[in-house]
């Protein structure tokens, strides 16, 4: 039973998740070789492939779904960038 009022994205996951999953689909495809190796048949062979062309699939669908997750940034209005500080002096009049 998922909670309805969770406030995570349900097709975001965590970095470490995608990570599994990357390598369980890495794992399944080797081991269609050895599955391949252990009966004699060149079948396995032809469907390892598979796992494979599923990661790519879910690496981007990750990536879609983490773009819409996160905030967009803010259109117009003024850039800051780090070497132009604002400062609190240029904006006081000198007292001479």
């Amino acid at each position: 039973m998922t909670d309805a009022g969770s406030d995570a994205p349900r097709g975001v996951l965590s970095q470490r998740r995608e990570f599994a999953v990357i390598i369980v689909l890495s794992l399944l495809a080797v081991s269609m070789i050895a599955v391949a190796s252990a009966t004699d048949s060149y079948v396995p062979l032809f469907l390892a492939w598979v796992p494979y062309l599923g990661i790519p699939l879910i690496v981007a669908r990750l990536d879609r779904a983490r773009a819409l997750a996160s905030p967009a940034p803010p259109v117009g209005g003024p850039v800051r960038t780090s070497e132009a500080a604002p400062s609190s002096e240029a904006d006081e009049p000198e007292d001479r």
